[in-house]
């Protein structure tokens, strides 16, 4: 026997005309579907502890495969340089005062800086924000005061997975 309605149409007949669909947005339903490549990466953390005997320091040499840095310091200020030369800069050894006291008064790079006036033992102990680097450039770092320690967070691309 034969069904004499195949279309589930009631009075049989001809199919049902199809809903014309638009897709608006193709990139975000690729996207749904995993069609994009997976971003894989690899975290690297390292500690820098600063002296009177080491008052300077690479914390980063050339790397393609860095897409960010995560920098914090505690105890004292850092200033962070674009070389070994700038690190040396004298400007970078002259004390500033007053709340900058721990910092030099005309530091040549960035300031990652640590407020003063606070002890370690009073918790908490002196630390600067959280500062993101989008570079893959060399990275020198150096410090006025002591104790001073940097913590650096490395985030590399990973290739052939």
């Amino acid at each position: 026997m034969t069904n004499p309605d195949p279309y589930g149409q009631r009075g049989g007949g001809a199919p049902p005309r199809p809903i014309p669909v638009e897709l608006s947005n193709v990139e975000a339903l690729a996207g749904a579907l995993g069609t994009r490549k997976r971003r894989h990466v690899r975290a690297v953390y390292r500690t820098f502890v600063f002296t009177p005997t080491q008052v300077l320091c690479p914390i980063a040499a050339e790397d393609l495969s860095r897409e960010e840095m995560w920098l914090v310091a505690y105890g004292n200020s850092v200033v962070i340089c674009e070389s070994q030369s700038q690190a040396q800069d004298p400007a970078n050894q002259i004390a500033g005062t007053g709340v900058f006291a721990n910092s030099p008064a005309n530091p040549q790079g960035s300031l990652l800086y640590v407020p003063s006036g606070a002890a370690f033992t009073n918790p908490p102990s002196p630390v600067s924000t959280r500062w993101t680097m989008d570079t893959q450039e060399v990275v020198w770092a150096t410090a006025l005061a002591f104790p001073t320690m940097l913590s650096v967070t490395y985030i590399n691309r990973v290739t052939g997975y």
